[in-house]
């Protein structure tokens, strides 16, 4: 899974499952979020463009990936490429 624009690594967490979240702070208050991966290739802090890698998606290759304005989820369709 690649980042789908540039920013910062604003977090690394774990689900309750203990799977990787990371979220990915942009410009104009945007984030974006991306768990189920494994063999995170990130750190926190670390400055991403749009393409780098940010892990891989776990055996089920299902990948949750979300837009954030604020608190708020938004449509993501037009972020992604």
């Amino acid at each position: 899974m690649t980042a789908a624009g540039s920013g910062t690594v604003a977090a690394i967490t774990r689900d309750v499952d203990n799977v990787p979240i990371i979220v990915v702070r942009h410009d104009g208050n945007l984030m974006t979020v991306y768990a189920g991966l494994d063999n995170v290739a990130v750190n926190k802090g670390d400055k991403v463009s749009t393409g780098t890698t940010l892990g891989r998606a776990r055996n089920q290759g299902i990948v949750h990936f979300e837009v954030r304005d604020g608190f708020e989820s938004v449509d993501p369709e037009k972020y992604l490429n």
